[in-house]
């Protein structure tokens, strides 16, 4: 048998064949959906070595075992290179962008003068973000912006401001 991973021009994962596992378990024991089986199932799992594949497709291939009613085929991609994360508690954007250290600046929508607005940016990531904004919409919704772009309006009419410059 052989479990893969293939990556998509869209997909934004990036296996290491050095992180990453391919793993399998066959047996008579259904492993329920919980961390402490899922622990329980990955400490008796094989990993489907080595690795035969490279760049966008990654493969192994193994011998299914002969018993055991469940076969669970695991995909273990939890072994990832941290990145840091930025977040504020109290849900402050102009803090969550600008204490992270990146190049950002917070811009607030706000204003819309149509029934819906569709406006694009360019998250601190790198990111492209998408978002639609109706009259449920709670305004003025404040995104982060990567320096030094703007936010771009595709759709109706919405106005926006300029909140803060982290450089400032």
């Amino acid at each position: 048998m052989t479990i893969s991973t293939n990556k998509y021009a869209s997909d934004t994962f990036d296996f290491d064949p050095i992180n990453n596992k391919f793993m399998y378990y066959r047996s008579d024991t259904l492993y329920a959906n919980n961390s402490v089986d899922m622990q329980a199932l990955l400490a008796v799992a094989s990993t489907a070595s080595p690795n035969a594949g490279g760049g966008a497709y990654n493969y192994a291939d193994f011998t299914v075992p002969s018993t055991g009613e469940y076969l669970y085929l695991i995909w273990n991609f939890r072994d990832s290179v941290s990145v840091p994360l930025c977040y504020d508690v109290n849900n402050n954007t102009h803090t969550l962008c600008c204490d992270c250290e990146l190049p950002c600046r917070t811009f607030a929508a706000e204003g819309l003068e149509s029934d819906t607005a569709e406006i694009q940016w360019i998250d601190c990531n790198g990111d492209n973000q998408n978002l639609l904004i109706t009259g449920a919409t709670p305004l003025p919704y404040n995104i982060c912006v990567l320096k030094p772009y703007t936010p771009f309006v595709v759709s109706g009419i919405i106005g926006f401001d300029l909140l803060g410059d982290c450089d400032v």
